[in-house]
């Protein structure tokens, strides 16, 4: 609706039309009942030629809005889009884990991208989830690739998506790529190959892919985490690692520590292993423990 301040506006004044009027500034997010309906509500100043000539407001019903923020859970769900452990999963109350945990809380509410570092099997992709999961982007796709798994030429056209002929085999119509699937959310790159460095650096730098075989770019807006069992910084010196890459993807450097450098953690594990065998947590008795 478009109001003047002698018409509309003293008539819709839960709609902050007035107030954008006034002061000539937009008024975001509002949420407001009327007649027993909860409405969001946006309301800008219209301007032409530089003169305010009245106020623009866009109302959402918001029973709508949240049927449709269901449906796309349900889709992220059932494709398995989603992070499904948070920072209550990771399990350890020593002084590296507590720091851990505050670390990923304190970063997930970013857009910094993350590198974690740890050794295979030290729970690096549970960080990734983690940092998903308490993030402003959590509803929103989170897509792991685990890049070691996958032949080079086959990882590039899965990351940047193809165009129907692209190459020998590729899918009629084209495929989608990964960074097009993630957009909105998180794509968390698990052991990054080096024969798509470059191409990682030009959507990192640009916010854009191009699919293999194609000739339009696609914007993207993409939070990307990282994780090597490797210092990235080491592979920079023996320079098997793009040194502008790495410091595009290590804004922030988390490291996971491995179970022999917090033994106190280990009847913590030691506890859920006890139960699934019916056995209760005082068999691991203090002398069990000490050894």
């Amino acid at each position: 609706r478009v109001a003047t301040p002698n018409r509309l506006a003293p008539f819709f004044r839960p709609l902050y039309l007035e107030e954008v009027l006034r002061e000539q500034t937009p008024h975001i997010d509002k949420l407001v009942t009327i007649n027993e309906r909860q409405l969001l509500i946006n309301a800008f100043p219209l301007q032409l030629s530089s003169t305010a000539t009245g106020a623009l407001c866009f109302i959402h019903d918001v029973r709508s809005l949240q049927r449709i923020s269901r449906k796309i859970s349900a889709d992220l769900q059932a494709r398995g889009l989603v992070a499904n452990y948070t920072c209550r999963d990771i399990v350890g109350n020593a002084p590296a884990i507590v720091r851990l945990k505050k670390n990923i809380q304190r970063y997930a509410h970013t857009d910094i991208p993350v590198f974690i570092y740890g050794e295979t099997g030290t729970g690096k992709e549970l960080v990734a989830h983690s940092l998903h999961a308490a993030s402003s982007r959590s509803q929103q796709p989170f897509v792991v690739v685990n890049c070691a798994a996958l032949p080079d030429p086959l990882l590039e056209s899965e990351l940047f998506g193809y165009e129907e002929g692209a190459f020998t085999g590729a899918k009629r119509g084209g495929k989608q790529g990964l960074f097009e699937l993630a957009n909105g959310g998180t794509l968390f790159l698990d052991e990054i190959s080096h024969a798509v460095q470059l191409r990682l650096l030009r959507v990192l730098d640009a916010r854009e892919v191009m699919h293999v075989g194609g000739d339009r770019f696609i914007p993207i807006n993409v939070r990307v985490l990282c994780a090597s069992n490797k210092q990235l910084l080491h592979l920079v010196r023996k320079g098997t690692f793009r040194m502008d890459l790495y410091f595009r993807l290590t804004g922030v450097c988390l490291e996971v520590p491995p179970l022999r450098n917090r033994l106190e953690d280990i009847a913590l594990f030691a506890a859920p292993l006890l139960r699934r065998y019916g056995k209760d947590k005082k068999a691991l008795g203090p002398e069990i423990q000490k050894r």
